[in-house]
């Protein structure tokens, strides 16, 4: 599984506070009221002919994703909230919870295809559960998927992810140079759909397991690499084990995983030294999202505006004449303090990063 720590202010190899997810539900399905919790349910046969708006399924690459067509399987009690087993059983349902630290138990069931769950739902891991078990959830960001009408919620397209086969994947529209993309994703315009769309920093939603490469388990990294999950970005990628024998990258020091022994995890390096919790530290370019500077390239800070308007790179600037057309030299918050922290290039009132972006598109 991945594992969570805190790390405040840290130093190179200073022991970081770790608690490890992985309690079983409270009650496993099968111990629920109803002998039918973990039964999977035969799905009728459903012959309806291609609907003429969409692609025909056998013309689709397959994958482990809900058919196009109705499951047969009723959604209702899917995906509600819970907090004992009794308040899922009316719908033949167990309560998954991984203890107090889960913010969202769920009544849904195990299973072993998508074809076991409703329509608009996946059969995949839900954080914090064991290993082994997936169950019915809903089609959120960077769930697979063939067609839109996989996807959960209205506005919600089936996209292609920026690396080359990387796959199709769930996505919803977006705002650039704000907050609207979940951790380790970007706001980034699609062609085919001519609108913007949350897309994975590293490119896809899956990756080979290596440094920064997505994860939720750590059976999801390759060999000698970690499953990192942390509070500063809720990012959980794969990130390289180090210790006295095997030395990280250029830029990334070695923090260790727990207070006393040598092994560690490579992390990113901010300029002061410390870690940087972040695996896109320094990448983002202006109009990209950030939070802090540490997350804008070399020569970028992060502009926040006042009641939170903003959040995206952009030049230090000391008068308007140093930023780029469109833009003027006005105060940035800071994120985590509330307070002013310097002078950022913002753009003019009427100006947005869309029209940035897109002129920079176009030349």
């Amino acid at each position: 599984m991945s594992t969570r720590f805190c790390l405040p202010a840290l130093v190179l190899l200073l022991a970081a506070c770790s608690a490890t997810s992985d309690k079983s539900p409270d009650v496993a399905p099968d111990q629920a009221s109803s002998p039918d919790v973990t039964q999977p349910v035969d799905v009728p046969a459903v012959d309806v002919p291609p609907d003429p708006g969409r692609p025909d399924p056998q013309d689709i690459v397959p994958a482990d994703v809900p058919d196009v067509f109705k499951t047969g399987i009723s959604a209702k009690g899917y995906g509600d909230f819970c907090t004992s087993q009794a308040d899922c059983a009316q719908y033949l349902l167990g309560c998954f919870s991984n203890g107090p630290e889960d913010v969202k138990p769920i009544c849904s069931k195990t299973c072993k295809s998508n074809l076991e769950c409703p329509e608009y739902y996946v059969c995949k891991h839900k954080t914090g559960m064991p290993a082994d078990q997936n169950i019915c959830m809903e089609a959120v960001f960077c769930s697979e998927c063939q067609a839109d009408v996989q996807c959960e919620l209205p506005g919600m397209v089936c996209v292609d992810g920026q690396k080359e086969g990387s796959g199709r994947f769930c996505s919803y529209k977006c705002v650039p140079g704000a907050l609207t993309c979940p951790a380790g994703a970007n706001c980034i315009f699609s062609e085919a759909e001519e609108d913007w769309f949350c897309q994975p920093k590293y490119g896809a939603c899956k990756g080979d397991g290596t440094q920064c490469s997505p994860c939720e388990l750590q059976q999801d990294c390759a060999e000698g690499f970690h499953c990192f999950d942390t509070f500063y970005s809720d990012e959980i990628f794969c990130t390289k084990k180090c210790g006295e024998h095997v030395k990280c990258d250029a830029g990334w020091g070695c923090f260790q995983l727990e207070q006393g022994t040598t092994d560690g995890i490579c992390l990113r390096i901010d300029k002061n030294g410390y870690a940087a919790l972040t695996c896109f530290a320094g990448t983002q370019d202006i109009c990209w999202e950030c939070k802090r500077d540490l997350d804008c390239k070399e020569g970028l800070a992060c502009y926040v505006g006042p009641d939170g308007i903003g959040f995206y790179c952009t030049p230090e600037c000391k008068a308007d004449e140093e930023c780029p057309q469109g833009m003027k030299c006005t105060s940035s918050w800071d994120w985590g303090t509330g307070q002013i922290k310097g002078y950022n290039c913002a753009f003019k009132s009427g100006a947005t990063c869309a029209d940035w972006l897109k002129a920079q598109r176009e030349e």
